[in-house]
């Protein structure tokens, strides 16, 4: 029922709207509108998930249900933060999923190709930043082994934003 691919370039159009509707889905209601339209329309913009897709250092997934698309991640080869420096880490950039499927576990199975991916590809540990008041998120981490190891800023818009940085074994 659930089906999870590698996603290319190919993807870049039906990546930018999964991204746009999941992202406003998840924090539209608990920022302000002009701050999530600017992160929307900077981040998910088809130029820029093209380009996104097309780095070398970045993966991208899509998760289907029933054949439909229901929700996507990036994993990304980035700049470790002081806290996880000297570690063979990747970064989960983003997990999303579309609020119709968030009871479909369509993000146990996108945690579950990413993980295999990364321990295939020779990592042996998964980093990711969450907003500190985004409870359902790091309630979901915390399920998978992430831990809390420091904190980071994360802008959006114009709000500076607080963020737990956590990290997994795998």
């Amino acid at each position: 029922m659930i089906e999870v691919r590698h996603a290319g370039i190919k993807d870049a159009a039906l990546i930018s709207a999964l991204g746009a509707k999941s992202f406003i889905e998840a924090f539209g209601e608990q920022n302000k509108k002009e701050d999530i339209a600017f992160y929307v329309a900077d981040k998910f913009n088809l130029e820029h998930i093209k380009e996104e897709v097309s780095d070398p250092l970045a993966n991208f997934f899509l998760a289907f249900y029933s054949g439909k698309p229901a929700g996507y991640a990036k994993l990304i080869h980035s700049n470790l933060p002081e806290q996880i420096k000297g570690q063979n880490a990747i970064e989960m950039q983003r997990i999303y999923a579309l609020k119709e499927y968030y009871d479909k576990k369509i993000g146990k199975e996108l945690m579950l190709f990413t993980l295999d991916f990364a321990y295939n590809k020779g990592f042996d540990a998964m980093w990711l930043g969450v907003w500190q008041l985004n409870d359902r998120a790091i309630e979901f981490y915390k399920k998978w082994g992430f831990e809390t190891i420091g904190t980071r800023n994360f802008m959006l818009g114009n709000d500076i934003k607080d963020d737990y940085l956590m990290i997994k074994k795998i």
